[in-house]
């Protein structure tokens, strides 16, 4: 293999080779979001359990919960916001954030212990579920990644599709690393169908070309695609 047929070579399995990295990487942050919901409803659970049953907040608990609610929250997505009607107050809320609203309720609820109804508890008990329905949804929707990257992990194919639009993303990335973009413009632009489907395309012209090359030959390349486009 000459050295014009080995450069395009090198850079197919250095691209595949970080897709591969990449991949590793997104799956074990996968399997740390995941351990994280889990924890995080374990300790929901608990927290009101022990409400229930002694009618008093254990403050720890409380604590902990409410420092890690603003990332619980981002972690849930659209999953952790609902557009509701509150019956009582005969307000309507659109995009309202399940837990970060939920959370504050806990210590009113104890507070004014004396002063609630059947009713209110009754709310307060369905908005809990709520909560807790979001997080099984959310671990649910995990697991189905986390069995689909487990499979594609190894797959070379996969890999540099990866690398390739690691490769794309790169300038979107340093924008976003420097703050001129926000994380939410920055994830709809990665999550788009349209531009998924274009990054996609891309990486298998580049596959295709990179094969060519590797088996014809780099001038013989060139020459094929003048000959395709019509050049002389």
């Amino acid at each position: 293999m000459g050295i014009q047929n080995f450069i395009p070579f090198a850079i197919v399995i250095i691209i595949t080779i970080a897709g591969f990295i990449i991949k590793y990487f997104e799956y074990k942050e996968l399997i740390s979001r995941l351990d994280f919901t889990f924890d995080y409803r374990n300790r929901f659970i608990e927290l009101l359990n022990e409400l229930g049953s002694t009618r008093e907040i254990n403050n720890v608990l409380y604590v902990e919960l409410t420092e890690k609610v603003d990332s619980m929250q981002l972690e849930l997505g659209n999953i952790g916001t609902v557009d509701m009607i509150d019956p009582l107050a005969g307000v309507q809320f659109n995009n309202y954030h399940l837990l970060i609203n939920f959370l504050p309720k806990i210590r009113s609820l104890q507070l004014n212990s004396h002063y609630i109804n059947s009713i209110e508890i009754e709310r307060f008990q369905e908005e809990a579920r709520r909560c807790d329905d979001a997080m099984i949804r959310h671990a649910g929707r995990l697991k189905e990644t986390i069995k689909s990257s487990s499979k594609n992990r190894y797959n070379p194919f996969k890999c540099f599709v990866e690398g390739v639009q690691y490769v794309i993303w790169l300038p979107t990335n340093i924008f976003l690393w420097i703050g001129v973009i926000s994380v939410g413009l920055a994830y709809k632009l990665k999550h788009n169908f349209l531009i998924s489907i274009i990054t996609a395309l891309i990486a298998v012209a580049g596959l295709l070309s990179s094969i060519i090359t590797i088996i014809v030959g780099w001038e013989e390349s060139v020459e094929f695609l003048q000959r395709l486009l019509g050049s002389n």
